[in-house]
Parts: C-alpha cells; structure tokens; sequence
C-alpha cells in the first residue's frame, strides 16, 4: 500500500476524477481498453495525482512545491519504494542468467523409476508448441497468448500449491516479455516467444521452490523442475 490516499490532500473519488480525466478524449482501440489504463496513462495520472496532492499555489508560505517538486515528492515518498520490488532485470541477475539455471534447462530429465530420460529444452519446446498460435495469423510465427500460458500452468497443476495463484501469471508473463516501446499500434507485448516463455517457467519455478541468489554467474545450481513441469 501507498498510504497516498490520507482523506484530506487526496481523496479516493480525487483518484475517480484522476482516473476519469487522464482516459478523457483517448481513442478506445483493443490496446487501449475504455476502462483501463496502458503505460503512458499510468506516467499521466501518477503526474495528476501528484498535483493534486502536492502543488498548493495558492499557499502564501515557503512550504510551498513547484510542479517538478510535487511529482518528485510523490515518486521518492510514495512510489519508488513499490518500483524496486518490481525490477523485472534484478530477478534475470541474481536467479536467472546464470550456469546453473542453463545447465538445468538443457539437461535430461529421468522419469522416475524407469529408465526413460527426457530433454528439459525439447520438453519445454513441445509444450510452447501444444500452447500457441490459437491468435498466430496464418503464414505468421506462432506465439504464446496470455490466454493460453494461463491455461498450460493451470493445466500442471502448479495452482496447487499455496505459494503462487492464477493472479500472480498476468504479472510473470508481461514482466517475462521484452520491454515494446509502442504499445498502442503494435501488439507484440501480447506475444509471448519461445524464449520469454522459458523465462516465465523459470519464474513460475522460483514461486514453488526458492531458487537461491547466485552470485557468480558460473555457479552451478539443481532443483528437480521436473516434478512441476511434467504432468
């Protein structure tokens, strides 16, 4: 929680009003949802909210922001606290982009108690294969939607455990993908590749069994992945 709503410098219908005015005159296209807000609008009514709860010109004393002022103290008092929780890029460093979790993806999982051994990768590859492409335009590559990385992690039974829930993958799968830096004409934010649905598993992975901060980027690291992926 923020604490920005205090009842007196901000009230919850001030962020109504906010909201309202920061969707006002914007064309309702699929990428841009009448009652939602898309990247641009988030920068907007954070800038609104910071306004209106910080920038007093009409105060006579010294204690008095300037607009520049008002937005900084919102971000370093308020926001910036939330951010840091949020580095899509921190995770990648410490959990990810290292020898352990690559040895892992590419080795050979035994099935238990028989002696059949399948490939991390090409398993990983199959799966993306059987959960892509029902929104993939003919003659086009084939992509992963929301819908359908939902519906493969809903279908693992990974939902199971208490540790993670169905709220927690529309965040593992838009902060898995690629920063777009055109969100309103373009729609590859929604595609997910085969490379960032890697990534996303790893994620999925780190909410049903800790993956320990590495340190060094050839450290080597095993967790049977397979008693969650393979169903």
């Amino acid at each position: 929680m923020t604490n920005l709503v205090d009842g007196k410098d901000l009230k919850f219908s001030d962020v109504d009003f906010e909201f309202i005015a920061t969707k006002a005159g914007n064309k309702n296209v699929l990428l841009n949802p009448e009652r939602w807000l898309v990247r641009y609008q988030l920068m907007e009514i954070f800038v609104r909210i910071a306004l209106h709860k910080y920038y007093k010109p009409q105060k006579d004393n010294n204690d008095k922001l300037t607009q520049s002022m008002a937005i900084k103290k919102l971000f370093e008092d308020h926001l910036l606290v939330h951010f840091k929780k949020h580095d899509s890029n921190k995770w990648r460093i410490e959990k990810l982009w290292n020898k352990g979790i690559d040895d892992m993806i590419k080795s050979n999982y035994q099935q238990s108690q028989t002696p059949v051994y399948f490939s991390n990768l090409k398993y990983l590859k199959k799966l993306y294969e059987i959960y892509s492409g029902k929104y993939t335009k003919p003659g086009k590559t084939k992509f992963m939607s929301m819908e359908e990385f939902v519906s493969l992690i809903s279908h693992s039974g990974a939902l199971k455990s208490a540790t993670i829930g169905i709220t927690d993958l529309g965040s593992i799968f838009n902060v898995s993908i690629m920063t777009q830096i055109n969100e309103l004409d373009y729609d590859r934010h929604t595609q997910m590749t085969l490379m960032e649905f890697i990534e996303a598993i790893c994620r999925v992975a780190n909410k049903l069994v800790e993956i320990p901060e590495v340190k060094n980027c050839n450290q080597r690291w095993t967790v049977n992945f397979g008693k969650y992926m393979y169903y």
